[in-house]
């Protein structure tokens, strides 16, 4: 765990390193799911994403994000 927390530190920092093993970033999510990076920070906030969030930065479990699966989002059509 102290590498998560070593990451998060330095990115705030302004550098970038590489991503701690086992989680992905939220713009690599984003480009996976073909969605903005917005939009995947809204789900991790929601819980529909298991990741941590570290300051301001979003640490998303790797193996967590492979089982995810979108669902539609908004209200339903009307008949």
């Amino acid at each position: 765990m102290g590498e998560v927390f070593a990451f998060a530190l330095e990115s705030r920092r302004g550098h970038n390193g590489p991503m701690p093993k086992g989680y992905i970033s939220v713009k690599q999510a984003a480009e996976r799911l073909g969605k903005s990076e917005q939009a995947v920070r809204n789900l991790c906030q929601r819980g529909r994403i298991k990741a941590e969030r570290i300051s301001d930065v979003w640490l998303i479990d790797e193996e967590a994000f492979q089982t995810f699966k979108p669902q539609r989002e908004g209200r339903p059509n009307k008949k």
